[in-house]
């Protein structure tokens, strides 16, 4: 029997070599997927904490340190360790004191830092440490602490190793200066005073022992600083650190040891945890898509070789069944026949994903079992249906009449199971389309994955692939005929083959149609969905670099940060606006406001929102402005000032700030706007009934300067004031015309005269979100209260558009007409909140800017907001999922080759004896394997596009957690791998055509009628 069942191997070889093919291919790329895919959320929950610099890494809770502070870091360490330590994130107690005024008159300021760990995220730039013995016994001969300065602050301050620095409480010599390895490092917590030296007028740290806090004059907190260990994280163990984050302060009030000053929070390691999770859930949206493409691809060709095998064996299962086999017996060879060919190559494929994995996912080899798994059940899917078509071909009837010999039955199940793919596909298509997503919210709130609409997209291209099979009976018919009416072998021949052999080729067309289809579909994903990605990048930043400052409020005295512009951006900078973001809201419902200079949108925020028409452009901008002041200018005010209940008002004297008279005198102030909208206000000093010189405020050295107003605040004293402004002259300019009468008191201690009408109603655009929430549409009113400051601003849509950069809801305003606006209702004037900036090289404008951010403020890119560091792995699966079934493919049309040859061969010496030339042989055999592989390819790529319109869009939206709602998806292939790919997969199908008509030439020179069955 062994005998009998490897010749009948040998006889079919070349079905049977296509068998292990796959069973090598589907163990290998299914291994290689699987491992991507589970390992995946490691890898991108490991490269978000590593990711994560400054605050956005960390998480810190400080409180005033208290009298005990060892029972207080006893009890503080009992609650981290209870709910932080546990879930692969670490802890670290730091104690830092206010900014420190030196005695003697000294202006120095500095801030002390009592942190063990620090040393070991700092490198000594001379000196020691403050714990060395040789350090204190040095400052010990001084009668002082030793302490460890901050290079920048020794630079700035001239301090040096050896000099003394006397404090209220404290004498510290310094014994060494230090400079951080990484002022990033998310265990600095995005200190400024870490990156530069310097922050507020404060210099520091200044590295001390605790100790040596205990008497210090001022402030001094403690802090303890949370960040997440990249080295063992992995998605659960971050989703349950970020699910305790709210349990922390709660358990730290608790305390009695912590005492009673309260519990602050910051960082924004909770943010960055948030769209991590959001992002690896946004991620299993395209995980089944890879294995779908991968195990329908794979079944498909097994299945087809599988019936392939089974038709060239009819004649020999007949015999076989005559000479006493029953089917059971024909199964079981047919088992131990598919163990035999199939264990070797699964081993094969299994040792190959192995090793691919290990350079794919290095983080899979934590799962050494999960190829050999995989290779273990792609063995007994290929046994299973090897040994299911044998049996099933046992079982047909041996003699005509006494049953469906002619194959009805089977049609008739064929026709229904097709109809059922189509009727599933349909519904599937309707769920996804329904959902927009296969992510659907669950009744926890958090999301999940419906299984119909994952398989939407897969089963709609399976469906599509076997209509068109289904269609090619008749096809092949019409060919048939056609091919009759022309002279030649060629087309004859192959024409009338491929309509006689339609059953045959449907493997063919089927596997590639289905195949090439695959890779349009994954093409158009990942081009729709980098497309949306870097549409909702730029929706959220803005600019393609954004600098936030944080801790602003309102204008009070005139603004260092007002002056940055692109030379102040760093390398590459190329436009830089200020933005003020913030919330505001219309009637009780909440919105984001974003206010900035709109005529330079796009200039520092290209693709950033919705662009804006240029006529609603120059209507936000076109709002009324002061008179124009020139840079530099002296601003000189006619104040006249009287006491309210006297009659007689005389010129106003300036007064100094000490004259310490008691009698209540008006601070003046001179505001202006300047060429991007934002507000400046001017001290000119302060007066009070009497004579002197009249009150002036310098302009500052910027373009665009104009007038917004005089602000008068009652000061030194109580009592009513009148304060009547005859005139504002700049010098030079002349006369601005502005005059007006203010009054101030105790009960109402500030007043202004604005340059532009109260009532100035602001035109805004907002989106379409906010326009639904508030039925409103271009030309109405709407009126919204702006949260910092307090204003209430009348205004009137000039648009809607789709997305607002920066917020949604959102409403977007010019910065001029909101500052405008607030300063004439006697509101605060916001500070810009951030800055936008075009550059050509985001990264080194950010990086420049990192390296010298005194000012304490945070820098994004758009790539920090991209969603590619979860997707990524996902999409590489989806590519490798695409290759596989491309290969599968080939593997059948060489399976449908090699059986054509046993089938035919009797052909060939008939073809020969009719004195067809092999030549003429080998075209005929080359027209009909090459007709099949480029249409079944070219109708694949069609099919793979209608499936790719009907659902990438919407896979992309679905991979980018958090996207703006109004943003539009698009359909973006990335039409250059998919030119390659399809290439690919053509140049594969014509290498096979080209080889099989070559073995025919061959054949053709020495066949001789009935020699196929010697």
């Amino acid at each position: 029997m062994a005998r009998v069942m490897l010749a009948r191997a040998r006889a079919r070889f070349g079905v049977l070599a296509g068998v292990a093919t796959v069973a090598f291919l589907l163990t290998a790329f299914l291994a290689v997927v699987l491992g991507i895919l589970v390992s995946a959320p490691t890898s991108a929950a490991r490269a978000a904490v590593v990711a994560a610099e400054g605050s956005d890494g960390a998480a810190r809770w400080h409180t005033r340190l208290a009298g005990d502070a060892t029972a207080q870091a006893d009890a503080a360490a009992r609650v981290l360790d209870r709910f932080v330590a546990p879930h692969s994130a670490s802890w670290g107690r730091s104690v830092q004191t206010a900014p420190i005024a030196a005695l003697g008159g000294d202006p120095l300021r500095v801030v002390l830092l009592a942190d063990p760990a620090a040393p070991a995220r700092a490198d000594l730039v001379e000196g020691a440490w403050p714990d060395d013995a040789e350090a204190a016994d040095a400052a010990a001969s001084v009668d002082a602490l030793p302490a460890a300065v901050h290079a920048g602050a020794a630079a700035a301050t001239g301090l040096e190793s050896g000099s003394v620095v006397e404090l209220e409480g404290a004498r510290l010599l310094v014994v060494g200066l230090w400079a951080p390895v990484d002022p990033a490092d998310p265990a600095w917590a995005g200190d400024p005073l870490v990156s530069s030296g310097a922050a507020d007028d404060a210099f520091g740290p200044v590295l001390v022992d605790e100790a040596a806090l205990a008497d210090v004059e001022g402030a001094t907190t403690v802090r303890w600083t949370v960040v997440a260990d990249a080295t063992t994280a992995d998605a659960a163990s971050l989703a349950a650190l970020r699910a305790a984050f709210p349990s922390v302060t709660p358990a730290l009030a608790n305390e009695p040891d912590l005492g009673g000053d309260g519990i602050i929070e910051s960082g924004r390691l909770d943010q960055s945890l948030d769209r991590l999770l959001a992002g690896l859930d946004a991620v299993r949206a395209l995980a089944p898509l890879p294995l779908l493409l991968l195990g329908v691809a794979g079944l498909v060709a097994l299945v087809r070789l599988a019936a392939l095998l089974a038709a060239e064996r009819r004649r020999e299962t007949t015999l076989l069944l005559a000479r006493g086999a029953s089917p059971s017996t024909v199964a079981r060879d047919a088992a131990v026949e598919a163990f035999a060919i199939a264990a070797p190559a699964v081993v094969v494929g299994t040792l190959a994903g192995t090793l691919a994995l290990s350079v794919a996912a290095p983080l899979a080899s934590t799962l050494p079992a999960l190829p050999w798994l995989v290779g273990g059940g792609v063995l007994l899917v290929v046994a299973g249906v090897l040994t299911g078509t044998a049996w099933a071909e046992a079982r047909r009837p041996v003699v005509r009449g006494s049953g469906d010999e002619t194959g009805r039955t089977r049609r008739a199940f064929t026709a229904g199971g097709v109809v059922v793919l189509l009727a599933l596909a349909a519904i599937a298509l309707w769920q996804f389309r329904l959902y927009g997503s296969p992510l659907v919210p669950s009744a926890g709130g958090s999301t999940r994955v419906d299984p119909l609409a994952a398989l939407a997209p897969v089963l709609v291209l399976l469906a599509l692939a076997v209509s068109a099979v289904a269609v090619a009976g008749g096809a092949g018919r019409l060919l048939e005929r056609w091919g009759a009416t022309r002279p030649g072998l060629v087309p004859a021949l192959p024409a009338r083959q491929l309509a006689r052999r339609t059953p045959l080729y449907a493997s063919a067309v089927l596997v590639l149609a289905f195949a090439a289809g695959g890779l349009a579909l994954t093409a158009s994903v990942d081009g729709s969905w980098r497309a949306f990605d870097r549409a909702a990048a730029a929706a959220e930043l803005g600019g393609e670099v954004r600098v936030a400052l944080p801790g602003r409020s309102v204008v009070a005295d005139d603004d260092p940060s007002a002056g940055f512009d692109a030379d102040s951006a760093g390398s590459g900078g190329t436009a830089a606006i200020p933005v003020f973001r913030g919330e505001v809201r219309v009637g009780s419902d909440p919105a984001g406001l974003v206010a900035l200079p709109t005529e330079r949108l796009a200039d520092a925020a290209p693709a950033a929102g919705t662009p804006l028409p240029p006529a609603v452009a120059t209507a936000l901008s076109a709002g009324e402005r002061g008179p124009a002041v020139a840079p530099g200018s002296q601003v000189l005010l006619g104040v006249q000032v009287s006491d309210a209940a006297s009659a007689d008002p005389v010129a106003a004297p300036v007064i100094e700030a000490d004259a310490g008279t008691g009698a209540g005198r008006a601070a003046l102030a001179v505001w202006l706007l300047d060429a991007d909208g934002v507000a400046h206000r001017i001290p000119a000093g302060e007066a009070a009934p009497g004579r002197g010189p009249a009150p002036v405020a310098t302009a500052p050295d910027l373009d665009g300067l104009t007038l917004l107003g005089v602000e008068a605040r009652l000061t030194g004293g109580g009592g009513d004031l009148v304060v009547t402004v005859a005139d504002v002259i700049a010098e030079p300019g002349g006369s601005t015309g502005l005059s007006g009468e203010m009054t101030v008191s105790s009960t109402s201690p500030a007043d202004r005269i604005a340059a532009a009408a109260a009532d100035a109603v602001v035109p805004v655009v907002i989106d379409r979100r906010l326009a639904a929430l508030t039925d409103a549409s271009p030309g109405d009113p709407i009126e919204f209260r702006v949260q910092t400051g307090g204003a209430t601003v009348r205004a009137e849509v000039a648009d809607v558009v789709a997305v607002v950069a920066g917020a949604e809801p959102a409403i977007l305003a010019d910065l001029a007409a909101i500052g405008a606006s607030a300063f004439a209702s006697g509101a605060g004037v916001p500070q810009h909140t951030e800055v936008w900036i075009a550059s050509d090289d985001p990264a080194a404008t950010a990086s420049t800017l990192l390296d010298d951010r005194s000012a304490g403020f945070d820098v994004d890119i758009r790539a920090d907001a991209s969603s590619t560091a979860a997707v990524a792995p996902a999409l590489t699966a989806l590519w490798i999922g695409a290759a596989g079934a491309a290969g599968f493919a080939l593997v059948a049309l060489a399976g449908l080759v090699a059986a054509l040859a046993a089938a035919r061969a009797g052909e060939v010496a008939v073809l020969r004896a009719l004195g067809t030339t092999a030549r003429g042989q080998a075209a005929a055999r080359r027209t009909e394997l090459l007709g099949v592989a480029l249409t079944a390819t070219a109708i694949g790529v069609a099919i793979g596009l209608v499936v790719a319109l009907l659902t990438a869009p919407e896979l992309g939206r679905a991979a980018v957690p958090g996207a703006a709602t109004g943003l539009a998806t698009s359909f973006a292939p990335s039409w250059l791998p998919f030119a390659l790919g399809v290439a690919v997969l053509a140049a594969g199908g014509v290498a096979v055509a080209v080889a099989a008509a070559r073995a025919v030439r061959v054949r053709a020179l020495t066949a001789l009628p009935g020699g196929e069955d010697r």
